[in-house]
């Protein structure tokens, strides 16, 4: 005769267990801490307890509120220039306030000087000692007429490259890097590359004609932001003479007076790079801060490199409004 109640006994019992089995295996202990980017992954699950259900906790990315890009609050239309290529970028906001052609391919001419510079400052100890060679008197072109044996640091190198537009210095540059002047502007195109920037190529560090030598005005003012974040570069654009002095020789005084005539006529104006070839015509790079509101200002293939410069620097500061 079965023995009714052991049997139903029994059954309760395998039940209490299989249940209870299922809650280890589905609850989490109490002091197991969750993963919160599991949680956020797992999306629509929700984690059951014996009490309530609780929604999946979210980890939202702390994103900064973005910069508002400056108002255009005036009525005049932007200004007539000469060049055949310009851009104003809002250097805070990253918006674009000017545009005329900013993307079309042109000869850089000297103002490539501001990558020389770049990737001389990134690779080179500035109080390195550099011996002038023989042969530097051959280098065409704009010059801070260095002299052969002279001993200047790199940094005085640098002055005078960015400030009187020194070929030869920026030739002596190059050959100073440790895979020499092929190696030095490999870096330089490795450089735009960093910056993503797809408009510009460079065969020499001088800025000399080449038909593989060219960037483009917005390309020039991504380059240029990404320059003035070295304090030695900002220090040597925004001034106007400077003397340097052989460390061999005392009686070997280099006068530099900068290229950039804006400088001392127009106020709030801190450089950056003039440039002029035949075939590039004027190209000039100018950073503005005006009450706290920087710009950078590019004009490339213009016959009044200066004029088309102040003309859009008046514009963009009566015109927009920075809130």
């Amino acid at each position: 005769m079965l023995n009714t109640p052991r049997i139903f006994y029994n059954i309760v019992i395998i039940c209490s267990l299989f249940f209870l089995t299922i809650t280890v295996l589905i609850i989490p202990p109490s002091n197991h801490q969750q993963n919160p980017a599991a949680l956020s992954i797992l999306g629509a699950r929700a984690i059951v307890n014996q009490q309530r259900i609780v929604p999946p906790v979210v980890i939202e990315p702390t994103i900064q509120p973005p910069i508002r890009p400056p108002v255009f609050s005036g009525n005049e239309p932007p200004p007539a220039i000469s060049a055949e290529a310009g851009v104003v970028i809002d250097r805070t906001s990253y918006s674009t306030l000017f545009e005329q052609n900013s993307t079309v391919r042109i000869a850089p001419a000297s103002t490539t000087k501001i990558v020389t510079a770049i990737i001389a400052i990134e690779n080179y100890p500035l109080d390195d000692v550099v011996t002038i060679p023989a042969d530097i008197q051959s280098i065409p072109g704009s010059s801070m007429h260095l002299k052969p044996g002279d001993q200047l640091l790199v940094e005085d190198l640098l002055w005078g490259m960015l400030i009187n537009s020194g070929n030869d210095a920026a030739h002596v540059l190059a050959t100073l890097h440790t895979q020499g002047s092929e190696g030095f502007i490999n870096a330089m195109n490795q450089l735009v590359t960093r910056l993503n920037l797809f408009n510009t190529h460079f065969v020499n560090p001088t800025g000399f004609d080449f038909t593989r030598q060219y960037t483009t005005a917005h390309d020039l003012a991504i380059i240029t932001d990404f320059a003035l974040q070295f304090p030695i570069f900002r220090e040597i654009v925004s001034t106007t003479e400077k003397s340097i002095t052989a460390i061999n020789n005392p009686a070997s005084v280099y006068k530099l007076i900068n290229t950039n005539q804006l400088l001392q006529t127009v106020p709030d104006v801190y450089g950056v790079k003039t440039g002029w070839t035949t075939f590039a015509q004027g190209v000039l790079v100018t950073y503005v801060n005006r009450a706290q509101q920087p710009t950078i200002i590019v004009v490339m293939r213009s016959g009044q490199r200066e004029a088309d410069t102040q003309r859009l620097i008046d514009w963009v500061y009566t015109n927009y409004r920075w809130e």
